[in-house]
């Protein structure tokens, strides 16, 4: 953690009691969210609803925090509904940021929180607000905040608990943690964040996809088509492996993903967080792509979701396009390998071209 940075203890508001976070872990990604009583090894009722909570396109968690998949133990039960939401989204902000105080670690705030959330991060108001916070009992810290929706019921502060009515998640975290640090860590987060899009491709499609493939949290998605060009394409070499393919690559940024990118045949590297590779072949003949995403976070994926293929004959002034999508989730560098091969007749290859790209996604939010 950062020397001086403050760690905050968060407690879920129930009408049984404040349910503590006790411990937020990374799962691997091809598994379900749980929430889980501390230590145990069942899974709570509410867990299909938190794994939704979490990950994309329903949740909202995996889009702050770039990782589909976490177990969350809680030191009581938690039957159902969904005032836990906003608590459990501002305790994995500040995991997120190893501001969260976990297991026997101290805090120099104790938030107590209910509320729902939507897609868009809007507080919705829920029931019991006054019986909730009689039954928290005392704020076990020299300070406590208890955070509700502003637009519903609001009682007086009491138990060493301060009343917050807030309206935007930003607004607790920046009470807790103080403009200064609030600001230098979650300065971007907006009251109405980006929604994922793919970005469209130019002129027609015919002949539609090889495939679309799934991995479950949208890791790896693959569509491949062949594309009717409407304008007259720019001339190309007609000998040498070289011009046989163009490679682009869709950045991710806080808008989702943005308008593909051509990558220069010299270069071997893209900074930046990204959604997806495209290759695309432009001149007439058979041809086979085949494409592949390598790295560590292999050892705990299905390496044949990171794999795609494709083998078409196009003519005509048709194009021939694969779109591979990265495991956005990861944060260490990932390559994209690239193979052409056009084939004669025979099936024997006559011209062959390979790029190889390493993708060095940056860690920060985006909210």
């Amino acid at each position: 953690m950062t020397a001086g940075a403050k760690r905050v203890r968060v407690f879920i508001a129930t009408t049984r009691g404040a349910v503590r976070v006790v411990r937020i872990s990374a799962e691997n990604p091809t598994v379900r969210s749980a929430l889980c009583l501390s230590g145990s090894l069942a899974a709570l009722p509410v867990s299909a609803d938190y794994d939704s909570f979490v990950r994309e396109p329903t949740g909202v968690v995996e889009r702050q925090t770039g990782h589909p998949v976490y177990r969350t133990d809680l030191s009581a039960t938690i039957e159902g509904g969904e005032s836990w939401q906003l608590g459990l989204f501002v305790a994995h902000l500040l995991k997120h940021e190893d501001l969260l105080a976990e297991g026997d670690e101290p805090a120099e705030t104790d938030l107590l929180v209910t509320g729902r959330l939507d897609r868009d991060l809007n507080i919705g108001t829920v029931d019991h607000v006054r019986e909730k916070l009689e039954r928290a009992g005392m704020a076990g810290s020299g300070r406590g905040l208890f955070v509700l929706p502003a637009g519903g019921d609001i009682p007086d502060s009491a138990g060493g608990w301060q009343v917050l009515p807030v309206d935007h998640p930003g607004q607790a975290l920046s009470a807790c943690l103080g403009t200064e640090t609030f600001e230098s860590r979650y300065g971007a987060l907006r009251s109405s964040p980006p929604r994922g899009r793919w970005p469209p491709l130019a002129g027609k499609r015919i002949a539609a996809a090889a495939g679309i493939a799934s991995a479950g949290l949208m890791a790896a998605v693959l569509y491949s088509s062949i594309i009717q060009r409407e304008e007259a394409a720019p001339e190309r070499t007609s000998g040498g492996a070289g011009s046989m393919m163009q490679l682009e690559i869709v950045p991710r940024g806080e808008q989702g993903c943005g308008a593909p990118v051509v990558v220069a045949p010299q270069a071997n590297v893209f900074a930046g967080p990204a959604c997806a590779g495209i290759v695309t072949v432009g001149r007439d003949g058979e041809f086979r792509i085949m494409a592949s995403v390598s790295g560590d976070f292999l050892s705990y994926a299905d390496p044949r979701r990171y794999r795609r293929e494709l083998h078409r004959v196009i003519s005509g002034g048709d194009r021939l396009v694969l779109r591979i999508d990265f495991p956005y989730w990861v944060r260490q560098p990932v390559r994209l390998n690239v193979d052409v091969t056009q084939l004669a007749m025979d099936g024997e290859p006559v011209l062959s071209a390979k790029r190889s790209i390493e993708l060095r996604p940056a860690g920060s939010f985006h909210f």
